[in-house]
């Protein structure tokens, strides 16, 4: 049942399921639906062709992506935001590798996952790696 699970992410990524499967029905389509973990960056080999077509990064101060929300908040100096005790364990996935992923999928081959770090140590590293002084900053899950 759809109320018992918790993750407003999970609740979408179900409702977006039920779409397209109700979709496939309707019209008898072949459908595939991919749920990628999180996606990080904004250059592949075809978006660099032309500055017309470079990507765009998007952030979400509260449930964004989180390794979007750190690169931003470094950027400006923000302390770092990790939720809770940051043990959410994410895919994160280079956008190239997204990418080469498509033509995998549409001839039905299977992949083996990623692996899945947790948010807190993707904090930790950028701050490893900031070239100034940065803060981490635990706010408790607003979900």
């Amino acid at each position: 049942m759809l109320t018992s699970v918790r993750s407003t992410t999970v609740r979408v990524q179900v409702h977006d399921s039920h779409n397209i499967h109700f979709a496939s029905r309707c019209w008898n389509l072949r459908t595939t639906d991919l749920n990628q973990g999180v996606v990080y960056g904004v250059r592949t080999d075809e978006t660099m062709m032309d500055p017309m077509l470079i990507n765009r990064l998007d952030y979400d101060g509260t449930f964004g992506t989180a390794l979007n929300r750190f690169v931003v908040q470094a950027a400006v100096g923000h302390p770092l935001t990790v939720y809770g005790k940051g043990g959410q364990t994410r895919a994160f996935l280079d956008i190239r590798d997204t990418v080469s992923c498509l033509p995998a999928a549409v001839a039905s081959l299977v992949y083996s996952t990623p692996p899945r770090p947790r948010v807190s140590g993707r904090a930790s590293v950028l701050l490893g790696g900031a070239g100034h002084r940065l803060v981490l900053h635990r706010l408790p899950l607003p979900r």
